[in-house]
């Protein structure tokens, strides 16, 4: 279950790319849309409670994505400069979180086997070119543009843009994940804030994982 939810929150990964490019900065609001290609038996039951949309809002060092799940809804707000990661849950009336710091949290991008490809597409627009790796065992297929500029590492593949299409599969379920719109605009600093109305935890205390995949 847990490669589950990971596979879900796809966008989790927000550390620092140092390799790529110096790029425009880019402020605003990004959607993309979840697709469920193939889903395995013990999956059905939970197929209209899984993420439809997912919302990411960028500015400067700070990275924040929201959709819902499972009736409830899940946020993560990252600050790359801070290396903080925070994640939100809202079930049921109840709001609970927990802080991870990133500093902890590298992992090894030089294990996965890029391979770059010559095909290009457009995808909303933009002229994307695509990469596979082998992502625990899984095949993965990534479409990117050098259009956006892609701060964070988001799947913790180090490529020059920003994702726009992504397919892969986990215990049995395919799934692809795409750019559904683009809004270029200025954000509040609160967007990025952790509300006092949730009640922090301890992962550590609480025996919880890491959400990221060592």
């Amino acid at each position: 279950m847990k490669k589950i939810i990971v596979f879900l929150l796809f966008a989790v990964s927000f550390l620092n790319v140092n390799e790529v490019k110096a790029q425009k900065d880019f402020e605003g609001i990004l959607v993309y849309k979840f697709e469920y290609l193939h889903l395995p038996e013990e999956m059905m039951a939970y197929k209209d409670q899984l993420p439809k949309f997912s919302t990411a809002y960028r500015k400067g060092e700070m990275f924040k994505i929201e959709q819902e799940m499972m009736g409830g809804m899940q946020t993560f707000i990252a600050d790359n400069k801070k290396e903080e990661l925070s994640m939100l849950l809202d079930m049921n009336g109840q709001k609970m979180g927990m802080k991870f710091d990133l500093k902890e949290e590298k992992m090894d991008v030089d294990k996965v086997d890029l391979k770059f490809s010559e095909e290009t597409r457009v995808i909303k627009g933009y002229k994307a070119k695509k990469v596979t790796f082998n992502q625990d065992g899984n095949q993965v297929e990534l479409w990117y543009t050098e259009e956006l500029p892609n701060k964070f590492n988001v799947f913790l593949v180090p490529v020059n843009g920003m994702p726009l299409e992504y397919t892969t599969s986990v215990d049995g379920m395919k799934m692809k994940v795409s750019l559904e719109s683009v809004e270029e605009k200025k954000l509040e600093d609160k967007v990025f804030e952790v509300s006092e109305a949730y009640t922090m935890m301890d992962p550590k205390a609480m025996g919880m994982e890491s959400p990221f995949e060592k």
